[in-house]
């Protein structure tokens, strides 16, 4: 059957979009009895003879694509972006699974220490699962990815968003070595402070070959911790704001990393946009960050 419009005609059926030379997998943690969805999109170009840089993705059933495709447009050039193709690697878990939960428990190093009141009962309770998504990632994904797909050990990304970036930062304190790079979009220092606190205070003490080698990037909106015109249309509206801090916070780590030796360390603050908003941009100067010739 056609369906006239009287400009051009459709037909009334029409197959899904495809994201080239990407797949899905599913796969059970022996470790954390967990399943999760995996999604794996490789570059357009064949990989290099190290291997293609490898970038880890949070939160991947809402940022994958973009993602992706922020890559490939960039890595056509890369002489002129500064970005390399890499291969990109998506975490998010089943359909299955409320993944809104899923993440609150694996992204956190603790539950709340305090009640917030714009959030759910469920979300109040959740958290405290970060060391043992870390051990999935690190002792079990990356080992498959690794005999998958070609790919370069010395240059591995974690890229996340919102409680996401606060899993980042846990990962850098906690296992620095885990990965070369690490980005750390808006992260939720608010959820635990004392706990992320102590933690920065620790990975300040390592010895700098602990640090060699390794980058973070910081990226916080402008209006995180300040009035726009969406600031009362989010849960607790400016009160929210102002109790968590974003701004403030992302500029205090920063302040307290640089000075360490063997740790390369930026800090952007994305101007005119808020904590949804500077997400496309914090895709794209942490790619360029990470994946530099």
């Amino acid at each position: 059957m056609m369906l006239c419009t009287g400009a051009a005609t459709f037909a009334t059926s029409a197959a899904p979009v495809v994201l080239p030379r990407a797949e899905q997998i599913e796969l059970h943690s022996t470790r954390t009895g967990d399943d999760f969805r995996i999604l794996v999109a490789q570059p357009e170009t064949p990989p290099p003879v190290g291997g293609y840089p490898v970038v880890y993705v949070l939160d991947a059933d809402l940022v994958f694509n973009s993602v992706v495709e922020t890559m490939r447009i960039q890595a056509r050039r890369p002489q002129a972006t500064g970005v390399l193709p890499a291969l990109i690697v998506g975490i998010t878990y089943p359909e299955k699974d409320n993944a809104i939960l899923r993440r609150a428990v694996d992204y956190t190093p603790t539950p709340l220490a305090a009640p917030a009141p714009e959030m759910s009962a469920a979300m109040r309770t959740a958290g405290g699962g970060a060391d043992r998504f870390l051990d999935f990632i690190d002792h079990e994904l990356r080992p498959l990815i690794a005999q998958r797909y070609a790919t370069d050990a010395s240059r591995q990304v974690l890229f996340g968003h919102s409680l996401g970036g606060l899993f980042v930062l846990h990962a850098l304190f906690k296992r620095p070595q885990a990965f070369t790079h690490y980005v750390a979009a808006s992260p939720s220092w608010w959820w635990n402070e004392a706990v992320m606190a102590e933690q920065e205070s620790a990975f300040r003490k390592l010895p700098d070959a602990a640090r060699s080698g390794r980058a973070l990037l910081l990226t916080v909106g402008e209006f995180e911790q300040q009035p726009s015109r969406f600031s009362d249309n989010m849960p607790g509206g400016m009160a929210t704001l102002t109790r968590r801090a974003m701004v403030d916070n992302v500029r205090a780590v920063a302040t307290h990393l640089k000075p360490l030796a063997g740790l390369r360390v930026e800090a952007l603050e994305i101007q005119g946009e808020n904590h949804l908003s500077s997400l496309p941009q914090a895709i794209n100067r942490g790619l360029r960050f990470a994946l530099e010739p």
